[in-house]
């Protein structure tokens, strides 16, 4: 019997071989994120029921040196997940989805790592709570330890930031298979209190799993506040949006903040609503209506902004406002109203933001462009003020290699993000190719089958990723920081050597023998 054999054995006897896959299709899947696969396929698919298994599974990897992947929605394209060595399993958390507890009194929730945001939000909602930041777009799928590791965005993020602001308490599984608490959880008193010394576990965010495997985080929770307001602007140049981001900074309560370039528009205004999607807009909708013509009139608003407006605008940006009282609403409106109105900006229908909020999280459908086509993002963090200078060199890069990209139907779309004081700029790739195993596989089956059968180009896939490349230089040469680093963004070597010091101890105690997720964060990929 094989080294490799004779763990999946072990594995079978401690979880039940139910637990354990070994197909070799959802192996290659499970080793492929939005970027592509993996240079290895992991030997199985581990699924543990709860913390004491996973801890277990931890356990029996090691005393065989098999690397460990921890996975959770799986919606990385920085290679976080991504198997590296020939002897490793993905351990999916999506079991470990449990609401533990929710304590009204003391504002908090604990919840198991492999929850999704989108069952935390409804788990919360039926107790009238949610939590400050409450998740990313693929909130669907995507889970609370997987947004932990990477650093997830956007829902609630310009006013309360990205969800690792968020953690009050962790619990984590080490490279041994023990598991630790950290917070004022490990001590056993209050799991919620939001110092308690030094804060340890701000070491364990971001990290991709590399230095523990989240099991359980306590978060803070609120009331879920009145119905919120919607506003959407339109702007002709970068300059004055950048400059209308900035200003937005000094406002309070506003909970999302984003803005679309051209070259996106028009991608919405590709992808349409179907006469189905319509309908569930306009149900959603009448939800925040008093009639439900008020109802119509905004699925009319939708129609015309799509088809009319949106793909001649420049740019477009789009905010909820959300204070905790109804009547702090208008205040805050005007006051944007003014501030946009002063750098040139003029409203538009508010549909984008309306929709996106009428119910958050959706079927996946970002990962296949209108046409099929394949889809591949990268990002930079910029504080606002060093953010026009980020923009002007991509926008320089783009000018450049506009020719080569023309040749090969190769376009970029621009999302920028506001969080808390940083502005998140995202191009996004996209061309026409052979669907990836990963678009098969996380997206909807009626948006996979007209494109089934379209042909590889390997050529414009090749552009398509060394674009990517250099537009990450650019923008971190520009000043920009990444949030979510995986095995793409370095990290470790780009540390002072007192702080790489203080890095590898911790990765020395946490994980001595390297198994948890080697590779990334810059550590090495082989043990």
């Amino acid at each position: 019997m094989t080294t490799g054999d004779q763990v999946l054995a072990d594995l079978c006897d401690l979880l039940g071989p139910e637990r354990v896959m070994r197909d070799a299709q959802q192996c290659a899947t499970y080793s492929e994120d939005i970027a592509g696969p993996a240079s290895n396929t992991v030997i199985a698919i581990v699924k543990p029921g709860n913390a004491d298994q996973l801890a277990g599974a931890v356990e029996i990897a090691r005393s065989a040196s098999v690397a460990v992947h921890p996975r959770g929605g799986g919606m990385s394209y920085t290679g976080g997940y991504a198997a590296v060595n020939d002897h490793a399993i993905a351990l999916d958390l999506s079991d470990l989805d449990r609401v533990v507890e929710i304590d009204h009194e003391a504002r908090f929730v604990v919840v198991e790592a492999g929850c999704t945001w989108s069952g935390l939000y409804e788990a919360l909602a039926e107790q009238g709570m949610r939590a400050p930041f409450f998740g990313p777009l693929s909130g669907m799928m995507a889970t609370i330890g997987g947004s932990l590791s990477q650093n997830g965005a956007f829902f609630g993020s310009a006013a309360h930031g990205y969800a690792a602001d968020q953690v009050l308490g962790l619990e984590i599984a080490d490279g041994t298979g023990g598991l630790h608490r950290f917070g004022s959880w490990s001590t056993g008193r209050h799991p919620a209190l939001p110092w308690h010394g030094p804060g340890m576990m701000k070491a364990f965010m971001g990290d991709c799993g590399a230095l523990g495997i989240k099991t359980k985080a306590v978060l803070p929770i609120l009331p879920v506040p009145p119905a919120p307001v919607f506003a959407s602007f339109a702007f002709d140049h970068d300059a004055a949006l950048l400059g209308a981001l900035a200003a937005m900074r000094d406002l309070p309560h506003l909970s999302e903040l984003w803005a679309f370039d051209r070259e996106a528009h028009r991608t919405l205004a590709a992808t349409g609503f179907s006469v189905l999607e319509s309908t569930q807009m306009a149900a959603e909708l009448a939800g925040g209506s008093s009639t439900l013509l008020g109802a119509a009139k905004n699925l009319v608003q939708a129609s015309t902004l799509r088809r009319a407006v949106l793909k001649d605008l420049d740019w477009s940006l789009h905010m909820v406002i959300e204070p905790p009282l109804a009547e702090l609403a208008s205040p805050v409106l005007e006051a944007v109203r003014r501030q946009i109105g002063a750098r040139g900006g003029r409203e538009i229908p508010d549909t984008i933001p309306r929709v996106t909020r009428a119910r958050p999280f959706r079927p996946i459908r970002a990962l296949i462009g209108p046409g099929g086509e394949r889809w591949l993002p990268c990002h930079a963090v910029f504080p606002a003020a060093a953010a026009p200078e980020g923009l002007a060199a991509l926008r320089a890069l783009l000018r450049e290699r506009m020719k080569a990209m023309e040749g090969q139907g190769i376009r970029v779309t621009l999302l920028i993000a506001a969080v808390g004081n940083d502005l998140i700029i995202e191009p996004q790739l996209y061309w026409a190719d052979s669907l990836s195993g990963f678009q098969r596989a996380h997206s909807p089956p009626a948006q996979v089958k007209p494109h089934d059968h379209a042909p590889a180009r390997p050529e414009a896939r090749s552009l398509a990723f060394e674009l990517r490349q250099a537009m990450s230089d650019v923008l971190t040469h520009a000043g920009g920081g990444q949030m979510q680093l995986g095995r793409y963004y370095a990290y470790r070597h780009g540390l002072e050597a007192g702080a790489r010091g203080v890095l590898d101890a911790l990765k020395a105690q946490m994980d001595p023998d390297g198994i948890l997720n080697p590779g990334v964060l810059g550590f090495p990929a082989v043990r």
